[in-house]
C-alpha cells in the first residue's frame, strides 16, 4: 500500500511522551517536539492488523512467542543484514535499555570499567553509573564534517591495571549519525580482543541508514567476535513500535546467553502484543520501511542546507544513519542552558540536549527528522527569523 508520511496525526489522545508539553492538536505557533527518537508517522497496516486481530480473539491470558517470531528475526537479519544466525540464540527483552542494564549487571562489578564513546545515547551512561560501575569514556575524534574512533585512546583504556571488562557500542551512532565500516569495526574488535573485553552492540538503527551506506552488524566480525559478543536490536525505531515493548538480544556463545538470560528472571520480557507487531514487521512491511526511509531522505534533503545556509552559524552533517541530526550550535556562544532555553522559550521547539550525551555534548542539540516535513519547516523558520532579529 501507499503511506503518506507528510500527514500530521494528533498523538496527543494516547498520552505521547513526545508531545507532553503540548495542550491541543497542533496549531501554527505552538510547540513543535523534535526530541524524543520515535517517528510521528502511523505504523505499517499489517502491524495494525496483527493487533486488531489478536484484540478481537479476546482471549489475553499467559502466552509464549508467536509461531514464527525466530523464524521471522532469523530471516530479517539474513535478508537484511547477511548476518545467519541460529535460533537459539535470540531472547526477547523488553527493550534494549533494558538490555544494557542487565549486560552491565551480568558482566561486570560494582567499580569495574565500562567503555563508552562520547558523545553517545545518554542511558548508556545511566546503565553503568546507576549500577555502581565507572565509565571509561573513548571520545570520538571531529574532524568538522565527520565522527570517527579514536583508536589510539582506545588502546590507552587498557593500559593500566583494572581494565575495562566491556564496550557498549552505538551502531549506527544516535546522535553523530555515523554508519561504522567494516575497517573501524575490525579495528575495534581487534583491539577487544586483545583485552578479553565484551563487546555489547546496540544496533536498534541499523535499518536505518541513507544514501551509499550499508550497516555491518558486528555478528559479521567473525567467529572469536561472535564468541565475544552480544547484540541487540529491536523493530521500534524501523516501524515506531516502542511503546509496544519488545526488543531481541543475539547472543550466540551459549555461557554468555544464560547468564545475561538469567537477568531477566522474575521480570517482564518482551510482551505478545509487542511480538506480534516485531513479526508483522519483519514479515509484511518491507514496503513501509521503503517508503519510510524515501521520505525521511527528503527531509535531510531540506534540513540539512536549511541548517548550513539559512541557519548559520549553526552548522550540521547529513548522517550517514538513524534519523537524527546533530546540529553544531557552538558558534552562538551561549551557555548549554541558555541555548536550551532559547530553543525551548523563545522558538517553542523542543530539541534534545547535546550535554546530555555526554563531556563532547556541550554546544550541540540533537534533532529528530522523523516527523511530517511540515514541522521542519517551520522549525527552520522560527530559527531563521529570530537570527535575523538577534
Amino acid at each position: 500500500m501507499i503511506y503518506d508520511f507528510s500527514c500530521y496525526i494528533d498523538r496527543l489522545p494516547y498520552a505521547s511522551s513526545k508531545w507532553n508539553m503540548n495542550t491541543r492538536p497542533y496549531q501554527k505557533g505552538d510547540m513543535i517536539p523534535l526530541w524524543v527518537a520515535d517517528s510521528d508517522f502511523t505504523s505499517p497496516e499489517a502491524v495494525k492488523k496483527a493487533i486488531r486481530d489478536y484484540a478481537d480473539f479476546g482471549v489475553f491470558g499467559y502466552t509464549g512467542n508467536p509461531h514464527g517470531l525466530t523464524a521471522a528475526v532469523k530471516g530479517w537479519l539474513q535478508r537484511k543484514h547477511h548476518w545467519e544466525i541460529d535460533e537459539s540464540w535470540l531472547s526477547f527483552p523488553g527493550g534494549v535499555v533494558a538490555s544494557l542494564f542487565a549486560a552491565v549487571r551480568a558482566f561486570t562489578a560494582p567499580g569495574e570499567k565500562v567503555i563508552i564513546n562520547d558523545p553517545v545515547y545518554p542511558p548508556f551512561a545511566a546503565a553503568i553509573r546507576e549500577q555502581g560501575r565507572e565509565i571509561a569514556w573513548n571520545p570520538l575524534s571531529y574532524d568538522g564534517t565527520r565522527f570517527t574512533f579514536d583508536f589510539a585512546h582506545l588502546r590507552s583504556l587498557f593500559a593500566t591495571a583494572d581494565k575495562p571488562k566491556m564496550m557498549i557500542l552505538c551502531s549506527p551512532h544516535n546522535a553523530a549519525g555515523r554508519v561504522w565500516t567494516p575497517e573501524e569495526l575490525k579495528n575495534l574488535s581487534d583491539i577487544l580482543l586483545e583485552n578479553d573485553c565484551l563487546l555489547v552492540s546496540d544496533e536498534i538503527h541499523f535499518d536505518l541508514v541513507w544514501d551509499e551506506h550499508e550497516h555491518f552488524t558486528a555478528g559479521r566480525l567473525g567467529p572469536k567476535v561472535m564468541e565475544k559478543m552480544i547484540m541487540l536490536s529491536s523493530a521500534s525505531k524501523t516501524f515506531n513500535v516502542a511503546g509496544m515493548h519488545a526488543s531481541y538480544a543475539v547472543v550466540p556463545n551459549e555461557e554468555l546467553r544464560n547468564a545475561f538470560n538469567r537477568q531477566f528472571t522474575g521480570s517482564t520480557q518482551s510482551n505478545f502484543i509487542g511480538k506480534l507487531a516485531l513479526l508483522a514487521c519483519y514479515t509484511e512491511s518491507d514496503d513501509y520501511l521503503e517508503q519510510m526511509k524515501a521520505y525521511i531522505m527528503g527531509n535531510f534533503d531540506f534540513v540539512i542546507p536549511a541548517i548550513n545556509q539559512r541557519l548559520a552559524p549553526l552548522k550540521a552533517t547529513r548522517p550517514e544513519g538513524t534519523y537524527l541530526v546533530w546540529v553544531d550550535c557552538r558558534a552562538l556562544q551561549m551557555e548549554q542552558k541558555e541555548l536550551m532555553s532559547w530553543f525551548l522559550e523563545d522558538l517553542k521547539l523542543r530539541l534534545n540536549d547535546g550535554a546530555t550525551f555526554g563531556p563532547a555534548g556541550t554546544g550541540y542539540i540533537r534533532l529528530n527528522c522523523a516527523t511530517p516535513r511540515m514541522f521542519l519547516e517551520e522549525a527552520v523558520e522560527r530559527i531563521e527569523a529570530n537570527l535575523k532579529s538577534r
